[in-house]
């Protein structure tokens, strides 16, 4: 199933304190997508966090995986788990 999760900076989020994570979290998230469990990640236009589509099998697996990236450990982003279904147009 397809999971977005919409990832959202804390407030007085401090650029300087996320940048010993970020390298550790460009590894997870690489590993994450050639696994296919990250099929597509988007920085925000805004600039205040990210937007992931995630494959899994439920949304406790999700939290499993979103906690592999540091900031999110580090309660730096706050997570947004939404779980997807086919749009109704195409159930039949």
């Amino acid at each position: 199933m397809k999971y977005i999760v919409v990832l959202d900076r804390i407030e007085g989020f401090d650029a300087e304190k996320a940048k010993p994570f970020l390298d550790e979290g460009g590894k997870v998230v690489r590993e994450l997508y050639k696994t296919d469990q990250i099929r597509e990640i988007y920085s925000r236009s805004d600039n205040n966090g990210a937007i992931v589509v995630f494959e899994a099998g439920d949304e406790s697996e999700i939290f499993e995986l979103l906690y592999k990236l540091p900031l999110v450990r580090k309660k730096m982003l706050i997570p947004h788990v939404y779980g997807t279904k086919a749009y109704r147009i195409f159930i039949d």
